[in-house]
């Protein structure tokens, strides 16, 4: 395994981690004074759960496979790491971080669409769970390319 592999690994954890913390936090958009999350929305002390529009549906479903791919892609380098699969190990770890990459892109792509048209002439300010969402895709990215190379 070469140093490109460990380092990639190291990426996809770092990708996996961010995802994680992204998902389950409630800063991915601000109102004037409302915090809002994938699942509940914070105003205050006030914390109220809420039924989950397509926006967070989409990204919440893609950002799931997206770990998951994370994961067999963190197996994948780790076996060709510890020498027990072939040259394919690695390329397949390289080729799954990309691909979750894609679905993590797809995900936040259609989350900003979708949110954009829904809050049209309200002042809205994007908050850290959604820079994490989409820097987790870069991460993502980045790692299957420095495995692959």
């Amino acid at each position: 395994m070469g140093s490109g592999q460990v380092i990639g690994t190291l990426i996809f954890i770092s990708a996996l981690i961010t995802n994680i913390i992204a998902l389950s936090t409630h800063g991915w958009y601000y109102s004037s004074t409302t915090a809002f999350g994938l699942f509940q929305s914070v105003s205050g002390a006030d914390s109220v759960s809420f039924t989950r529009t397509s926006a967070e549906n989409v990204v919440f479903a893609l950002s799931i496979i997206a770990d998951v791919l994370l994961l067999v892609a963190i197996a994948a380098n780790a076996f060709a790491f510890l020498e027990k699969g072939d040259g394919i190990t690695g390329i397949l770890g390289g080729v799954l971080g990309i691909v979750a990459g894609i679905f993590l892109m797809i995900g936040m792509a259609s989350y900003t669409g979708v949110r954009i048209m829904q809050v049209d002439g309200v002042t809205l300010s994007w908050g850290y769970s959604f820079a994490l969402g989409w820097l987790s895709f870069s991460l993502a990215i980045l790692g299957g390319i420095i495995t692959l190379t």
